[in-house]
């Protein structure tokens, strides 16, 4: 299997970062930007299932609405 070459811009420093050579962590201000993109994607999927969750529950009619 071929591996990809993803590079990606490092948000703190603007280099470019290959994620395949050094696990990701930029050469100029070692962040770890693998890291960052990771983190990204889970709170995107968390938002989402949260959001699913909410629709889910059925709406509750308020009794008195002034």
């Amino acid at each position: 299997m071929a591996t990809e070459k993803k590079t990606v811009i490092c948000p703190e420093c603007g280099k470019e970062v290959d994620l395949n050579q050094n696990d990701g962590v930029c050469q100029n201000c070692q962040l770890d930007v693998a890291w960052c993109i990771e983190k990204r994607r889970r709170d995107r999927a968390v938002a989402k299932l949260a959001e699913a969750e909410q629709e889910a529950q059925p709406q509750r009619k308020r009794r008195f609405e002034f």
